[in-house]
C-alpha cells in the first residue's frame, strides 16, 4: 500500500490534516496539539488532539467527503468516536471539521445536533479557495520531512487562505452544551463460536460468475473459452483452482457447508451476468479502445471529437458488457490509482452535477444503456482517455491484470449478489419482512440515518462483509447498533458478519452494546446457524 509520502490522495488528506492543525494551535496557543498521536484516550486512534493524549481536551476527527455514499459512511465511523469518549471521557469535545462538497443537508443537521462542532471548511468566507490552494500544494510536500511540513505549509498560504484559517480557529475554540448521546445498551452481548475470518461472499461472487468452478451448469449462451481461466490465473497449472480463489472456496464450504454454498451459488448465477461479459471480453473491449483512441488522436484537438466519438452502436455495447471506451478508461486508470476513479469523479472532470441521479445515469453511460451526455465537457477529460492508453500501452500482461478492478470494484460491489442476506433467510425459513429504514437516535423519525435491515418479530437482522476495511466497517456497524437499540430498547439486534474481521474488531462491537447476538458466519455449523434460528423465539 502506497505510503503518505508517495500516495498523492493521501498527502493531499495529511495536508488538509494540517491545516487544520494549524488552527488549533491558533485556538488553544497554550495547549500542545498532536498530530496521529501515538496514545489515544480510547481504543481508536484521533486525527487530532488538544492537551493530554490519556485525557484530552479537545479531540478533532478530520474528514474528506469524495464518494457518493461517503456522508453516510463516514459518519457512522466517526459516530463511534464520539460515542467511547462520551462513555470514557464525557468531559472531552469531539470535533467534526469536513472538506469537499456538503451532501445531504437532512444528514449535516442530524450531525450537527450531536456533535460539539460539525463544519466544512468550504463553507467558511475563503473555504474553496483554500481547499483549491491545499489540493495545489499536494505534489510540493512530498520531499519535506514529516516534523517540518505544517511549517512548510504555513509559509505557502495566502492571505485568503490565512483567514480561512484565523475563521476556522474561532469555530474550534467556541465551548457549547455538550450533547449527551441517548443510549439503552444491551446487558450482553453473545459472540457464536469458532470465529475465524471467512471470505463467503468473495467465493459467492466469483462462483456466481463463474458456476463451471463449482461444477454447475454453464450460463447459456457465453461459455468460457479454452485455456482462459488458466491465462487469466483463476486456474492453476495442475488443474485446481489458483489462489487465493481457492482459499475462499474452501473455506466458505467448510464454514457453510456445501449444500448452503451450491444454493448461495445458484442465486448469484443470474445477477453475476453483466460482469462475466465484461471479464471473458476485457480483450474485446482493451481492443476496441485501443483502435477507437487511435483514430480519435489522429486530431489535431483530440478532446473536442470526445463527445461524438462516445456514440457507439448498442451491438458493440451489448457485447462487450457496457460501453468499451467507458468501461476501457475506468478500468485502467484503476490500475494506476486504486478506487480514486469512480462515477462521481467523472461527474466533477465533466463540470456536472453529483447527486443520486447524476450517478445513476452515469452508471448507464458505462452499461451502454444510455449514451453519454454530449453537451459535457469532455474535452476537460481527454488527459485521462491519454492516460488510460499510455496505461494499455506500457502495462505487461494488461488483460490479466484488469481481473482485479473488474472484480473487486465491479464484482464484489454488485447489490443483488446477497448470500448473508439469503443465508439468513434460509435459516429463517423464509420468515420476516424487509425493513428498509430502521430509525435511530441522529432521527428517530427515521427520515435520515436509518439502517435497512430483516425483520421477524420484534427480532431484527443486519448483516456486513468486510476485508480491507474491517477495522472502519466495525465502528461503523457497532456505531448503528447503539443508535437503533437507543430508539428502539425492546428490540433485538442480531449481526451477521463475514471478511477478516479479527478479535479485536469483536471486542469492541461487543464493547458497543448495541447488537444481542453477533455471528461469525465462521461459526455457522456449530453454534450460528442455531443461534440464528433461536433468535426468533422470545
Amino acid at each position: 500500500m502506497p505510503s503518505p509520502r508517495t500516495d498523492p490522495a493521501k498527502r493531499h488528506y495529511r495536508l488538509e490534516e494540517m491545516f487544520v492543525q494549524l488552527a488549533l494551535r491558533l485556538a488553544f496557543p497554550r495547549q500542545a496539539v498532536h498530530l496521529h498521536p501515538a496514545l489515544a484516550a480510547v481504543d481508536l486512534a484521533p486525527d487530532l488532539v488538544v492537551g493530554s493524549m490519556s485525557s484530552p481536551r479537545v479531540v478533532v476527527g478530520v474528514t474528506r467527503l469524495s464518494a457518493q455514499n461517503a456522508v453516510q459512511v463516514k459518519a457512522w465511523r466517526d459516530l463511534y468516536e464520539l460515542l467511547l469518549y462520551r462513555r470514557q471521557h464525557p468531559r472531552t469535545r469531539v470535533l467534526r471539521v469536513l472538506f469537499g462538497e456538503p451532501g445531504a443537508a437532512s444528514w449535516n443537521r442530524a450531525l450537527e445536533r450531536v456533535f460539539d462542532l460539525h463544519l466544512f471548511v468550504r463553507g467558511l468566507d475563503g473555504g474553496a479557495h483554500t481547499e483549491r490552494l491545499l489540493h495545489r500544494l499536494t505534489a510540493g510536500v512530498a520531499g519535506v520531512p514529516a516534523k517540518e511540513a505544517a511549517s512548510w505549509l504555513e509559509a505557502r498560504l495566502d492571505a485568503t487562505a490565512r483567514c480561512c484559517l484565523a475563521r476556522l480557529a474561532g469555530h474550534l475554540a467556541v465551548r457549547g452544551p455538550v450533547y449527551v448521546l441517548p443510549e439503552a445498551p444491551c446487558d450482553r452481548t453473545l459472540v457464536t463460536e469458532p470465529f475465524h475470518p471467512t471470505a463467503l461472499r468473495r467465493a459467492v461472487v466469483l462462483l456466481g460468475i463463474f458456476p463451471e468452478l463449482a461444477r454447475l451448469p454453464p450460463i447459456s449462451g457465453e461459455p468460457i473459452p479454452a485455456g482462459w481461466l488458466e491465462s487469466m490465473g483463476f486456474m492453476g497449472g495442475d488443474g485446481r483452482l489458483a489462489e487465493p480463489w481457492r482459499g475462499w472456496v474452501e473455506g466458505a464450504r467448510g464454514a457453510v457447508g456445501r449444500r448452503a454454498l451450491t444454493a448461495l451459488v445458484e442465486e448469484a448465477v443470474a445477477p453475476s451476468r453483466r460482469v462475466r461479459t465484461r471479464m471473458l471480453q476485457s480483450g474485446r473491449t482493451l481492443a476496441y479502445f485501443e483502435t477507437w483512441y487511435g483514430r480519435l488522436a489522429a486530431f489535431a484537438r483530440p478532446g473536442r471529437h470526445l463527445a461524438r466519438a462516445l456514440r457507439l452502436p448498442a451491438n458493440e455495447c451489448a457485447a462487450c458488457g457496457g460501453h468499451p471506451a467507458l468501461l476501457a478508461l475506468r478500468n485502467l486508470l484503476k490500475l494506476d490509482g486504486g478506487d480514486t476513479f469512480g462515477n462521481a469523479r467523472l461527474l466533477a472532470g465533466l463540470g456536472l452535477g453529483r447527486d443520486t441521479s447524476d450517478l445513476y445515469r452515469v452508471s448507464r453511460w458505462f452499461s451502454g444503456e444510455e449514451p453519454p451526455d454530449e453537451t459535457a465537457d469532455w474535452d476537460a477529460v481527454w488527459p485521462w482517455f491519454e492516460r488510460a492508453f499510455a496505461l494499455l500501452r506500457d502495462t505487461p500482461g494488461v488483460e490479466r491484470r484488469l481481473v482485479w478492478p473488474l472484480f473487486y470494484d465491479e464484482a464484489m460491489k454488485n447489490r443483488q449478489v446477497d448470500p448473508l442476506g439469503r443465508l439468513l433467510r434460509i435459516a429463517l425459513d423464509g420468515q420476516g419482512s424487509w425493513q428498509a429504514r430502521h430509525p435511530t437516535f441522529l432521527d428517530p423519525a427515521g427520515g435520515v440515518a436509518t439502517v435497512r435491515c430483516w425483520r421477524l418479530g420484534d427480532t431484527v437482522y443486519h448483516w456486513k462483509s468486510a476485508h480491507d476495511g474491517h477495522r472502519d466497517k466495525t465502528k461503523e456497524l457497532a456505531a448503528k447498533g447503539v443508535a437503533m437499540r437507543a430508539v428502539c430498547p425492546g428490540e433485538r439486534f442480531v449481526l451477521v458478519i463475514d471478511g477478516d474481521f479479527c478479535d479485536r474488531d469483536l471486542s469492541a462491537l461487543a464493547a458497543a452494546g448495541g447488537w444481542d447476538l453477533v455471528l461469525p458466519v465462521s461459526s455457522w455449523q456449530r453454534e450460528g446457524a442455531a443461534a440464528l434460528r433461536a433468535s426468533r423465539r422470545r
